[in-house]
């Protein structure tokens, strides 16, 4: 009967563990592609206000919108290795004189 018992009781645990973990795993890959489509939607959106501040119908490079991460004071390129893990891009506007450009990836360069 002790062998019944602890061996049921420590099936029953792994199988809570076993779905604790699964649980985990579940919700870990939501929070992956919420991260993902979060990046999308935020390209988009400074795609559109780079293009909606421009007259021209030109092709606009999606990497060479300038932004500014967070509340920094350094103006990057939105392909900079710098700022690439980052995901509270806004874009540069004129009110944002202020800010320096980075030294690596140079934002407001051409080529």
């Amino acid at each position: 009967m002790s062998y019944l018992v602890s061996g049921g009781l420590l099936g029953l645990g792994l199988t809570f563990c076993g779905g604790f973990l699964y649980f985990g795993a579940w919700l870990a890959r939501i929070a992956a592609d919420g991260r993902e489509s979060s990046k999308r939607l935020a390209d988009t959106l400074l795609l559109l206000a780079e293009i909606s501040g421009t007259s021209t119908a030109e092709a606009v490079d999606l990497g060479a919108i300038p932004v500014v991460a967070g509340d920094g004071t350094t103006m990057h390129r939105r392909d900079c290795a710098l700022i690439a893990h980052r995901d509270d891009l806004r874009p540069v506007g004129e009110a944002n004189a202020h800010l320096t450009a980075c030294r690596v990836c140079r934002p407001g360069s051409r080529g």
